[in-house]
């Protein structure tokens, strides 16, 4: 059934969005967080991770291109918690980028 994966992409996309720091740490104290590199696409990524593309996302994985954040990026993050970064979800997990300044 070929429109079911269009009806999905509307849902994805509809939670693409700016979101704080203070929303995004839960996820991250859950590891459900990762950080997108902003040479990659993140909607791109989502639409990877949702339709379970393993060997795209493995390879992000590896490169570092997708990874969750680090204690260090945490702390940062920490010490500003009305950041904005552009964020989606993708059910369980979230996914976000830094905006740039």
């Amino acid at each position: 059934m070929p429109s079911s994966k269009n009806t999905n992409a509307e849902p994805l996309e509809s939670t693409l969005g700016p979101a704080e720091w203070s929303i995004l740490r839960p996820h991250s104290q859950r590891n459900a967080l990762f950080v997108v590199s902003p040479t990659l696409d993140l909607m791109t990524v989502a639409r990877a991770v949702a339709s379970d593309d393993t060997a795209r996302v493995s390879e992000w994985l590896s490169s570092g291109s997708l990874a969750r954040p680090t204690a260090s990026q945490i702390a940062e993050w920490d010490a500003a918690p009305s950041r904005t970064f552009e964020a989606i979800v993708v059910a369980p997990y979230v996914l976000m980028r830094e905006l740039a300044s």
